[in-house]
């Protein structure tokens, strides 16, 4: 400290006194040098004002002249007003030192003393001290004693005001950035407030740190304070005016993960997170292409809370939350279908394999209804945009769509499995064959009734969708190379069952009637394939109206060592007799022809007698009375081809 004149030994000498009124006088004499310093231009009479109040400060341990120092700094800053610039340094560095003292009275008349300077100065705090005096009344807004962060309380708001005053903001992005994972309700608090503050004001940096902060906001959501919780949900919303600036790439898979986090207030942070993701995806379609794969997965991971129907038994409590499941469903749809609208275009081969290894999980019976249709069309999706450069995935996909079919579920389920399934197959030869080959395997591994039910309807539904012929001429040919198992003579069981009963196979079961050549191909496809199962044989013959291939047939049976399996697979082709697929071969008993009729009375010869014999008894006694059938008359004799067929099915026997 500088030699003193007795005046100013006084002035200090009041400073220090216990009394506050001697205090405060002394302060205002201050506040009038300082002015008087300034009015004059005096520059060094300020600065040493300044400096004798610091050393001051420093040099005693008396806490009332310690007080008396800070109101004097305060009363100064008044008197320099906005001319205080040149003076800051000195102004602010004792007060803030004295913010750091393990006295909270010294704290608090810190804070006071903050507070009176920044009022003082305003805008000038902007430009040079912003920072220090911002930790400052961050580390404060914390501590310990309740009068400490009630003045601090004020000081922050008088803050805030002056940065929405200035005409530009201090960057403090990366200031907020630091405390942003604080676990203190007050830290929080403080943060979200000037986040709030902030938004939007391009100046303040909140842009390019916002990847940094999110997190932690989101974080913040779950605080058991109201108040606190309250104040982050604003800084949230606030912040969406800095999307449009900030790093959406970086941003949609930070935003995205908020929707998988638990806590108590788990709907605040998926809400708010959808509400961002319906903000960020339309800003920039690079991005949102590149992130699509994080935002589709963990918007099938959203768990999805059962709607109950509102009633008037309802408590309030249950109709908000009620509300708050539909908000954050409706919200869901909304971000989903932005993201289909952003990825419908042209999007990367990783990307798109991706979305696939994506979705596939959530095909699963185990998912909700919505998120299976949803899986489905986005599937169909990918596919249709891609399906030139992921030929390779299609085996693997295929699989996942097949698997995912059930027939104890939802309708429409069924339906958009189905579409997608057909709409893979059918893209070119190549597929097709490969979804041949998938639905091959999947007829072999038929280990329970469930499965098998699950197969016919697939097929069926193809044989719809795909064309009867061109399934079973594909699957035909297939079977033709495999070699004779069991599971082979099941499949055959299960296709020609197929053939005889699904209306969806009625065209080609008319078609197989006809006698034009490529007809012709198409039976001896089926019948080289079938001949494994020589009572599937005589259905195919049957079928195709191959009457003396079909006696042929029976007298191969006839020869045959017959087991309990093979009279109960003529026990089912009797009962198949009858079915409609069949109506127009029992109409024909009427015109009496020779072949058919002897078919089915050798037929009835080689049954035991049972209920299927009486039944098939039963029908060939309501024909009218008949000639003979002479096998070796020239109407009844079998055509070449036919011939050839039945020492192909004789042979096939004999090995």
């Amino acid at each position: 400290m500088s030699t003193l004149t007795e005046s100013q030994q006084n002035l200090f000498r009041q400073l220090g006194d216990k009394l506050y009124e001697k205090r405060k006088a002394a302060a205002l004499e201050v506040e009038v040098r300082a002015r008087n310093a300034i009015l004059n231009n005096n520059t060094s009479d300020a600065t040493l004002l300044l400096n004798d109040l610091g050393n001051a400060y420093h040099s005693t341990n008396s806490l009332n002249l310690r007080k008396g120092v800070l109101l004097a700094l305060a009363a100064a800053a008044i008197g320099f007003s906005q001319n205080s610039g040149p003076y800051l340094t000195e102004l602010l560095e004792p007060i803030l030192c004295a913010a750091t003292e393990s006295d909270s009275r010294l704290r608090y008349f810190a804070c006071e003393a903050l507070y009176n300077v920044a009022k003082a100065v305003r805008g000038v705090l902007i430009d040079t001290h912003f920072v220090n005096l911002f930790v400052t009344v961050g580390r404060l807004n914390s501590d310990v004693d309740q009068n400490v962060r009630s003045g601090t309380e004020l000081l922050d708001r008088l803050l805030r005001d002056i940065v929405l005053e200035a005409e530009r903001a201090p960057d403090m992005g990366s200031l907020l950035r630091e405390r942003v994972y604080a676990i203190d309700s007050q830290a929080r608090s403080f943060v979200a407030g000037w986040i709030s503050v902030l938004s939007g004001n391009p100046h303040a940096g909140l842009s390019t740190v916002l990847p940094g902060l999110i997190d932690g906001l989101f974080n913040a959501l779950a605080d058991n304070n109201k108040e606190t919780h309250s104040l982050v949900w604003s800084a949230l919303e606030s912040a969406l005016q800095e999307a449009p600036r900030c790093d959406v790439e970086k941003m949609i898979p930070i935003v995205s993960q908020q929707l998988l986090k638990t806590s108590d207030v788990v709907w605040t942070q998926r809400y708010l997170a959808l509400v961002w993701l319906r903000a960020l995806i339309p800003l920039k379609k690079e991005a949102t292409v590149k992130s699509a794969p994080v935002v589709l997965e963990a918007l099938f991971k959203l768990p999805e809370d059962e709607l109950t129907n509102t009633n008037s038994g309802e408590t309030t409590d249950q109709l908000r939350q009620t509300k708050k499941k539909q908000e954050v469903k409706d919200l869901s749809s909304q971000v989903n279908a932005l993201l289909r609208e952003s990825t419908k275009e042209a999007i990367p081969r990783e990307t798109a394999i991706r979305l696939l290894k994506v979705t596939c999980p959530f095909l699963g019976a185990n998912q909700p209804v919505s998120k299976r249709l949803a899986a489905f069309e986005w599937i169909i999706s990918v596919f249709r945009l891609k399906q030139d450069q992921i030929e390779d995935e299609f085996p693997w996909l295929m699989l996942q769509v097949f698997s995912a079919i059930n027939l104890d579920e939802n309708e429409k389920v069924r339906k958009s499995g189905m579409n997608c399934l057909t709409e893979i197959a059918n893209l070119n030869d190549k597929t097709f064959d490969t979804f041949i080959e998938m639905l091959y395997s999947s007829l072999n591994e038929i280990s329970a009734r469930e499965d098998r039910q699950k197969v016919a309807f697939v097929v069926r539904k193809l044989c719809e969708k795909l064309g009867g012929e061109k399934i079973y001429l594909k699957l035909g040919s297939r079977l033709i190379f495999h070699q004779e198992t069991a599971a082979k003579i099941a499949t055959i069981q299960l296709l020609n069952l197929l053939l005889g009963t699904a209306p969806e196979l009625h065209d080609f079961r008319r078609k197989l009637r006809e006698r034009p050549s490529e007809v012709m191909d198409n039976f001896n496809t089926v019948w080289k394939a079938w001949i494994s199962c020589p009572i599937s044989s005589l259905c195919l013959a049957l079928l195709g109206r191959r009457y003396q291939l079909a006696y042929s047939t029976v007298k191969t049976l006839a020869e045959m060592n017959l087991n309990s399996a093979h009279l109960c697979e003529i026990d089912r082709l009797i009962q198949l007799l009858e079915s409609p697929g069949f109506t127009w071969l029992r109409f024909e008993l009427l015109e009496k022809p020779p072949a058919l009729i002897a078919s089915l009375r050798g037929i009835l010869m080689i049954l035991p007698q049972s209920k299927a014999f009486d039944l098939l008894q039963k029908r060939l006694s309501l024909i009218p009375s008949e000639e003979p059938f002479n096998p070796n008359s020239s109407s009844s004799q079998i055509s070449s081809d036919d011939l050839a067929l039945s020492k192909m099915l004789s042979k096939k026997i004999n090995l």
